[in-house]
């Protein structure tokens, strides 16, 4: 499960930026491991900042999609203990992350090639100008929304390969967005992930609009965006 922790923590720092103090947000990884054998711990790690919960936003607690139901039903034991105070209960939230199986063979068998063929400069290379690329697109993003701020009224834009999304407004904790001309409220959460995504394009393998789903397939790990039309 060692894997399953490093790889999630790495997504998870994309995926939540430093943030400013009072935004805080406490991050809590389960093991798909810890989920089926411990549920009584995970529901203790649910709670155990409840004395400090005024430093913190919110408590995001993550695990993998196989073991998400089983999340639930400790989240839903969790919801249902009268002794937690109805504040504190609503700080808590829920995640599931789905990784793919071939992500430690394929990086033995990169490293393998790097040994062998002495590549390690030249990928070192490409990567900075992939950086380079990414810093110079997240300007050219940035730009976009001051201008669309100004101009229309708009938050901005965002491009993921080649589908356009547009963000109208900030309500009730979410997000107004457009895309093919229908709007649909997200989750700020879920916009968060929308805009590491794009500031790594290259992560990004494929991208679908299925139904009231968008589905985003990074290599190693899958993202489903839920879309409540308006």
């Amino acid at each position: 499960m060692k894997t399953f922790n490093l790889l999630l923590t790495y997504f998870l720092t994309q995926l939540y930026p430093v943030a400013p103090y009072k935004d805080a947000i406490a991050l809590e990884i389960e093991s798909p491991n810890e989920v089926s054998v411990h549920p009584e711990q995970v529901k203790k790690n649910m709670i155990k900042y409840m004395q400090i919960k005024d430093l913190f936003k919110e408590i995001h607690v993550w695990t993998s999609e196989e073991k998400f139901d089983k999340l639930k039903e400790i989240y839903d034991s969790f919801m249902n203990d009268n002794s937690i105070p109805a504040d504190y209960k609503q700080k808590v939230k829920i995640f599931a992350v789905k990784l793919k199986q071939k992500v430690e063979q394929q990086s033995k068998e990169e490293q393998k090639k790097v040994e062998e063929t002495g590549e390690f400069n030249g990928k070192r290379e490409e990567k900075a100008e992939s950086i380079s690329n990414n810093k110079q697109q997240e300007i050219t993003i940035q730009g976009a929304a001051a201008n669309n701020a100004q101009g229309n009224g708009k938050l901005g834009s965002l491009t993921l390969k080649d589908l356009a999304i547009e963000i109208l407004s900030k309500e009730n904790g979410g997000y107004i967005i457009q895309i093919n001309e229908t709007k649909y409220y997200i989750k700020e959460e879920y916009l968060k992930i929308l805009q590491t995504a794009a500031k790594d394009q290259e992560l990004i393998k494929s991208i679908s609009l299925d139904k009231l789903e968008l589905k985003i397939n990074l290599g190693i790990v899958d993202y489903t965006i839920p879309l409540a039309p308006l």
